[in-house]
């Protein structure tokens, strides 16, 4: 249980941030093991607590961890370590706080917003690197082969034949890559 700040110990907040300063996390935090699960990292000039983060206030968070944890096809325990080496801290929260709300079930399946993401990758053009496990991730959700090739295809009327021949090129790439990863 948290306990409250001593006067002494008060915590800086950067406006807008969501990140609170601790001096004196040993106030706010009694045990090590309690830290991680209130989302308290050691950073320099203090401890950092996320201010409103899943981590505390409810399963969004464990819900994104989820997510990108299937996505990039890692432990659960590795997603903070890695989506920080990826985008750095505070992306990383957003990214995840934000998959633990955009990748739940409730009126799209997963294979449905499986294929809409890898629509907007095509689109979007220039992101590869990021369609590539998306188009693992839509087999995985239950979207075939033939249907994310028709995908591409569809697009190119609308975002034009130079995007989606790239996205169909990547789709192809990824598609024979994971059947020879498979044989």
């Amino acid at each position: 249980m948290r306990q409250s700040l001593p006067r002494s110990a008060a915590p800086s907040r950067t406006p807008g941030s969501g990140v609170v300063i601790v001096t004196a996390v040993e106030d706010i935090v009694p045990t090590t093991e309690n830290a991680a699960s209130l989302g308290v990292t050691s950073g320099r000039g203090g401890h950092r607590v996320r201010v409103n983060c899943p981590v505390t206030t409810g399963d969004r968070w464990q819900r994104g961890l989820a997510a990108y944890a299937s996505q990039f096809a890692i432990p659960e325990e590795d997603v903070w370590d890695h989506m920080c080496g990826l985008v750095g801290e505070r992306m990383a929260e957003e990214a995840i706080v934000t998959a633990g709300a955009a990748w739940v079930d409730d009126c799209l399946s997963l294979r449905d917003r499986s294929l809409i993401v890898v629509a907007a990758l095509v689109a979007q053009g220039g992101v590869e690197a990021r369609l590539r496990p998306h188009v693992r991730w839509a087999l995985e959700h239950g979207a075939t082969a033939d249907e994310l090739e028709a995908l591409a295809t569809l697009l190119a009327i609308y975002v034009g034949f130079a995007r989606a021949s790239v996205g169909i090129e990547v789709i192809r790439e990824e598609l024979a890559r994971l059947e020879s990863a498979n044989e």
